[in-house]
């Protein structure tokens, strides 16, 4: 895989995370957004998902 290509797939992934985060943000209360950030931080789910 080139450095390009990882840099491409570095951005999408940034990207989804944000939208994901922005969603979160609006629709969720506190604790359903703190449930979530400490899953994501303890890598909750298949590895190298986010």
């Amino acid at each position: 895989m080139t450095s390009q290509t990882l840099f491409l797939k570095f951005l999408l992934a940034r990207s989804m995370r944000m939208q994901a985060d922005l969603v979160d943000q609006h629709f969720n209360s506190s604790e359903k957004r703190l449930a979530r950030i400490l899953l994501l931080m303890a890598e909750f789910g298949s590895p190298g998902e986010l």
